[in-house]
This record gives structure tokens, sequence and C-alpha cells, in this order.
């Protein structure tokens, strides 16, 4: 019986602590202006939620506190945003009081030159299936080369770094466009219309052409619904949810004000599935991009946005529609081995693609 009175005890013990904490680390927070939302435990926030849920999490909370609310998580006070508007708002005003905002962790542990390299290569690693071992001795180098690029003179002659790293963009690129390329190939086996129409559109170019030609850029503009497929991939295969910012000031946004040195998290993620934007949004229907104002609406953000828009997004979209061409024009494929497509936490192919290629004509 006094075993039991002990043990009854711990546990109330340990509620009421549990209770505390998380009402000090609210009471911490509770500033006049703040969004509302909640904190989670002291220190640790609530990220494991975050990181755990994913965006279950940030529905979650939207849907108790709206589009704008507080949280803690990767261990800094943080304001979620998943409101296309403020979104909008805060990548195109980057400088006026809103900075790129990475935790203090990454910061220390991966070194600020190499954060951008890292967040590429874990996406790459999710999309692609590949061992980031292998990936990084064909990355880092290239993107090592790619920031000395950017901090040297801009002579572009043999051995500068300014030469070498217009050579390394060109080669960071070609490995990023594999990723959608991939997808691409997954999603027109998925969608055998898809393919079909995609199809046409390259035989008839290559009707206008002797065998031996290569495409021209008048080929390239033609090619409408090559583009479409491209944009309804990059749409669907999201690879970055969102981008951290920090408040060098205390600002007001929306009506609520942040305070100096808060993260905002510019979530960007369920834009791409707005049923407003995009009529049944988790079907694959490239033909919504036919209509190119879709392309210039202010929430597409597929890209980036603001002054982090992809400065190699025409580059990209011109080899992967190159890829296609040629693909589709001489080959068939099938998949083999079962692959599955994941949609949790984002489109991927976990074990890579399989396919097994045969000649067109056959």
């Amino acid at each position: 019986m006094a075993v039991l009175v002990v043990i009854i005890g711990v546990v109330l013990g340990l509620c009421l602590v549990s209770t505390a904490l998380l009402r000090w680390n609210e009471m911490k927070y509770r500033k006049k202006g703040l969004p509302p939302g909640t904190m989670g435990w002291p220190l640790f926030g609530e990220t494991t939620d975050f990181l755990k849920q994913g965006p279950s999490f940030m529905k979650n909370q939207r849907t108790r506190y709206g589009s704008v609310f507080k949280s803690h998580i990767l261990g800094c006070p943080t304001i979620v945003s998943m409101d296309p508007e403020l979104n909008r708002y805060i990548l195109m005003n980057e400088g006026k009081g809103i900075l790129p905002g990475y935790p203090q962790s990454m910061l220390e542990i991966l070194g600020k030159s190499n954060i951008a390299a890292m967040a590429l290569l874990s996406s790459l690693k999710q999309i692609c299936g590949v061992e980031s071992s292998s990936l990084s001795d064909q990355f880092m180098p290239e993107f090592s080369k790619l920031v000395l690029g950017t901090l040297s003179l801009p002579i572009n002659i043999p051995n500068t770094n300014y030469h070498r790293g217009l050579q390394a963009r060109k080669n960071v690129v070609r490995m990023l466009v594999s990723t959608t390329s991939m997808m691409a190939v997954k999603y027109l086996h998925d969608h055998p219309r898809v393919l079909e129409e995609l199809r046409k559109e390259h035989l008839g170019i290559r009707e206008r052409k002797m065998a031996e030609d290569p495409l021209d850029w008048n080929d390239y503009k033609s090619m409408k619904f090559t583009r479409a497929v491209i944009f309804e991939t990059s749409r669907l295969a999201t690879i970055v949810n969102g981008v951290l910012r920090k408040t060098t000031k205390e600002m007001e946004l929306n009506g609520f004000v942040i305070p100096e040195g808060w993260r905002i998290y510019v979530y960007t993620r369920e834009i791409n599935y707005d049923p407003c934007l995009y009529p049944d949004p988790y079907t694959f229907n490239p033909w919504r991009w036919l209509d190119r104002s879709l392309e210039t609406q202010n929430y597409f953000f597929i890209f980036g946005g603001g002054t982090r828009q992809c400065p190699g997004k025409e580059l990209g979209i011109a080899e992967i529609s190159t890829f296609l061409h040629y693909f589709v024009t001489k080959y068939r494929w099938e998949e083999v081995g079962g692959d599955k497509l994941m949609k949790f936490p984002r489109v991927e192919a976990p074990n890579g693609l399989h396919i097994r290629v045969s000649d067109l004509c056959a």
C-alpha cells in the first residue's frame, strides 16, 4: 500500500511540475501584440512535434490559431506564416528589417557558407534516393567553386575563380535537373494521357526537322505543354517546405507585433496544394499551366520568391525540356521492381526509380 501511495505521489508530482513548466514557458513569451499559439516546453519548445508530424502539425496549429501563429521550434521563438499574402510580402521585402534566419545551432555546426549546400544535399538525397556520401563527392566540390566564383572579380578567362564558378554553376544545375527529370518520368509513366500529349508535341517538332538536326531556340519556345509538365512536376514534388527569416528590429506584420530577433517561418508548402489556386490540387494536371497567368500569379513560389528567386530556373527548364524531347521521341519505358512514390513528408522515390527502357519503334 505504501508503495502505491509513493507511485501515485510521484506521478502527481511529475504532472504538477510538467504543468508548471508549460505554464512558465507560455508566460515567458506572452507579449502584447504577438500572434496566438503555443510555445511548448522550455528550451525544446514544440520541435519534437514539428519534426515528427510535419505538415500535420502545421495544419493543426492553423486550424486552432489561424494562418499566422507563434511557436518555439529548432531552438528559436518563431512566428509561422501560412498566409500567402504575408509570405509574399516577406519574400519581396528581404533586407527591410528581415534577413535569412537559420537556427544558431545549424550555423555553428555547418558554417554559414555551407548552409545552402547542405540543404540541397538533404533534399536531393530524399528525392533521388542517392547516398549522401556519393552525392557529396560530386556536389560539394562544385558548390565550393560556385561560392569562390561569387567572391571574385568578374573576369571570365580560364583558371580564374570566376570562370570556374560559371562552370560549376552549370554542373550544379545539371545535378538539380536530374531530380526533376526523374520525377517527371515517374509522373508521365503513371499518367499515359499526359505522356501521349507530350509525345505528340515533340514528334511534331521532329517532323519539322531533319533527323540529325539539333533543337534550336524556336523549338524550345514552342514546347508549351512540356513547360506545363515541368511546372506541374515541380508543384507536386515539393522539395522545400519553407524558408526561415529573422527580424532585425521590432516590426508589425498583419497587425501583429514581431519582436526583434524572432524567427519567421515562411511556410510555402501548402500554397502548392491550395484548391483556390489549383483546383483538384493533388491531381497531376499539366493542362492547368497552359494558362500562363498561373505562372505570374502573386503566390507562385515553386522556384522561390523575391530576391531568392532561383537564378537557374530557365536554364533548368531548358535542360529538362531537352531531355524529355529525346527521351519521349526515342523510347518507351516501364517501371520494374514495384517502386513506390511516397507523398509524406514530400513526394519522393525512397529507393530510386528503376525502369526498363526500350526503343519506341521496336
